[in-house]
């Protein structure tokens, strides 16, 4: 391996553990805000940025390790905000005496359809989209998805 594919593969681990850090940090944060800010507004504030987020990464920004990084680290945050206040959202969806089922179901259902699925479809939409920002398509889309939920539950 020569050292430049070896640095860059440094900071590939680097950048994915500050961003998963981040992550968990974040979503702890955003989830004790839901005291003083409804979490239907930061789901909406959280989703309409990921999709901007993912649409500057779609123009014309030159890619370097520093974007790169300055993204991820965005994403993370903005994953955080939507992550801290999906389960309580969900959980207000249900009535008291099926709360918890109502709540795992639909979570364990989210999970298994975006997290269990998502290297398929961006496998495929890598195959399908010859370039790199076919991921941005995934991130967009589950942006808009989560719109039209938070729109549909109103509550």
């Amino acid at each position: 391996m020569s050292t430049l594919s070896h640095h860059t593969l440094k900071q590939a681990y680097l950048l994915s553990t500050l961003s998963f850090t981040c992550l968990g940090l974040a979503t702890a944060g955003f989830g004790q805000m839901t005291r003083y800010i409804s979490a239907r507004y930061l789901i909406f504030l959280g989703s309409c940025t990921v999709f901007l987020l993912a649409w500057l990464f779609l123009t014309e920004i030159p890619f370097t390790m520093l974007w790169l990084s300055l993204f991820c680290l965005a994403l993370a945050l903005l994953a955080a905000m939507v992550n801290a206040c999906y389960t309580f959202v969900i959980g207000h969806c249900f009535p008291p005496a099926i709360r918890y089922s109502g709540t795992a179901a639909a979570y364990n259902l989210g999970i298994a359809c975006f997290g269990a699925l998502a290297p398929m479809i961006l496998l495929s939409l890598h195959k399908a989209l010859p370039n790199l920002e076919a991921p941005c398509w995934f991130l967009m889309i589950t942006s808009v998805i989560t719109l039209l939920c938070a729109i549909v539950t109103g509550k």
